[in-house]
């Protein structure tokens, strides 16, 4: 393929991975304490349970390239999140996490609760992580409003954590009733149930924000799929205009760790400063 016209190669830049991993759980992922309960080893015990916790950050995608995220970040693991399915899920669990996510406070406004609970829970006694992580589940989310991340969707780093986490590029067919044909746009796709983030992304490049599925609504994929009910609102953010596009993939280009076949994609539009 020719050199692309647009991008330029994406060169090694010293890389905040709290940054990141904050736009990467701003947008999707989980964060929590776990809380398990184990019989007994001992013979003389048999019938005693322990009930211990630990934190746990994990994130489900099926994009083949989660499966590096061990290798790309130097920690965590990753498994097939689901037996017959495409999607692997990437976590990490255990005292690294406290370790991790303290340097992602400043910039996690919607993970700013947990992460205190976090650091807590790694100076805690064992009976007091328990209550920790039973404070933790009662806890309901912050309400955050579009000015919390007006600031940090202007952070190439954020933003790339966000793209790798749910952003998405697809082409869309419009037909030109005039010209009789079909017309390929750009698409970036983005979708969460962080609606003030998706919010202060279209303030700053536009686009259309929309619902993309409510609290309660039940949907079936597929014929041999189980119904689904939804347990949360979900929100969808599409930008079109290539201009937008091409701005936020620059900013975004050394810091994305996933692989979005940028050259491969543009390839196929028309556009003035597009095309490759």
């Amino acid at each position: 393929m020719s050199e692309s016209k647009i991008f330029t190669p994406k060169e090694a830049q010293p890389i905040n991975h709290s940054i990141w991993l904050s736009g990467l759980f701003e947008i999707g992922g989980s964060m929590f304490l776990e809380i398990q309960k184990r019989k007994s080893k001992s013979k003389k015990n048999p019938e005693v349970v322990h009930t211990y916790t630990r934190p746990v950050i994990s994130i489900v995608d099926n994009h083949p390239e989660i499966c590096q995220f061990p290798k790309i970040l130097g920690y965590g693991s990753t498994r097939p999140y689901r037996r017959g399915k495409k999607s692997h899920r990437w976590s990490l669990k255990g005292p690294k996490v406290v370790d991790l996510t303290t340097n992602m406070k400043p910039t996690s406004p919607l993970r700013q609760e947990t992460i205190i609970a976090f650091e807590n829970w790694g100076t805690a006694t064992t009976e007091e992580r328990l209550e920790i992580a039973r404070e933790l589940k009662q806890t309901s989310p912050p309400l955050l409003k579009l000015d919390d991340y007006t600031d940090l969707v202007q952070k190439p780093q954020f933003l790339a954590g966000v793209l790798d986490g749910r952003g998405m590029l697809i082409p869309q067919e419009h037909y030109n009733k005039e010209k009789g044909y079909g017309v390929i746009h750009p698409r970036l796709r983005i979708s969460s149930l962080n609606k003030p983030l998706l919010l202060a992304i279209q303030n700053l490049y536009q686009g259309y924000f929309g619902i993309q599925s409510k609290e309660g609504e039940i949907k079936q994929f597929t014929r041999k799929a189980k119904a689904y009910k939804f347990r949360n609102t979900s929100y969808q953010l599409q930008i079109g205009s290539p201009s937008a596009i091409i701005e936020i993939l620059q900013k975004t280009l050394p810091y994305l760790k996933i692989d979005k076949n940028i050259d491969t994609y543009f390839s196929s539009f028309p556009y003035q400063g597009v095309s490759t």
